[in-house]
């Protein structure tokens, strides 16, 4: 709560709401949790796993099973080496097959589940079939909820689901690519991360979280000639992402911001915002040390 940290908390959440440069994630896509399976380890396999099981791929759909196996980027392709050891590892398939499926193998695999956990499963009892999860559509993009930071956000160009750990985001049809990709950066500006310090809430050990209808209202920079600058940028940007990691580029989304939102940086100044983001954020873990307001 921006009142409990300071004053000038409380000035800049108030900038924030009323600033014409920054805009409702809401008003431009949509926020779901992901897949809900029911039980993760029975339903998520990683390619060694279905291997050993005999399972053919066409009971699966590919899944992200956790935010940290998109890497640091801020695009997932899903274009990666399945050889690799830690790919094979990695709970990558979810399984989804068709109810009706005389697959021998396949069945033979559902049989280890026990009628009495499905029946105790309250997941499983509201579909019509327990071992097919209901999917929904496939996201736009992913949202990383969760954590000691945040948001982060990864567009998904793999089409692949994602399970109930990450937020699935749908943007308005409305949104050009290059908007797209221009709400992705800005939402990893330092504006975007103290406007979800100020939405999202706090669990033990400083852990954050976002639910989606707080999701839905964190604030990002955006006007017509910031979407073409971060557009611009975006080649550069992500590439170094994925090289320095993500919180590397955020002094040069804050600097595209700054140039192209001279209003905003005016009535709030992005060092300031830089001091306050780190004083809440130590606020969150209970870590004070000195740092000016």
């Amino acid at each position: 709560v921006p009142h409990l940290v300071s004053n000038f908390a409380t000035t800049a959440a108030g900038i924030m709401e009323t600033s014409d440069d920054l805009k409702k994630f809401g008003d431009f896509a949509g926020v779901k949790i992901g897949v809900v399976t029911g039980d993760n380890d029975f339903f998520l396999l990683s390619e060694q796993q279905r291997f050993l099981a005999r399972l053919s791929t066409r009971h699966f759909q590919r899944i992200v099973s956790k935010f940290a196996d998109l890497g640091e980027g801020f695009e997932f392709t899903g274009e990666r080496d399945e050889r690799s050891p830690e790919l094979r590892l990695e709970r990558s398939w979810l399984l989804c097959p068709n109810p009706r499926s005389g697959d021998s193998r396949l069945a033979k695999y559902l049989q280890k589940y026990s009628p009495e956990k499905i029946t105790t499963n309250k997941t499983m009892g509201k579909r019509a079939h327990w071992q097919a999860p209901e999917l929904g559509a496939v996201p736009d993009a992913f949202f990383q909820y969760m954590g000691k930071y945040g948001p982060k956000i990864v567009l998904n160009e793999a089409g692949h689901y994602c399970t109930n750990t990450i937020h699935r985001i749908f943007f308005a049809k409305r949104l050009s690519r290059a908007k797209r990709r221009a709400i992705c950066l800005s939402l990893h500006s330092t504006y975007s991360q103290l406007s979800a310090e100020f939405e999202g809430r706090q669990y033990g050990s400083g852990v954050f979280k976002l639910e989606p209808s707080e999701t839905r209202r964190l604030k990002f920079a955006f006007n017509e000639s910031l979407i073409e600058a971060l557009s611009s940028a975006w080649p550069k940007l992500k590439k170094d992402a994925v090289e320095l990691g993500w919180e590397s580029v955020v002094p040069k989304i804050d600097a595209i911001i700054v140039t192209h939102c001279p209003i905003l940086a005016k009535s709030l100044p992005v060092e300031k915002v830089s001091s306050l983001l780190i004083k809440v954020r130590q606020r969150r873990n209970s870590i004070h040390i000195g740092v000016g307001t």
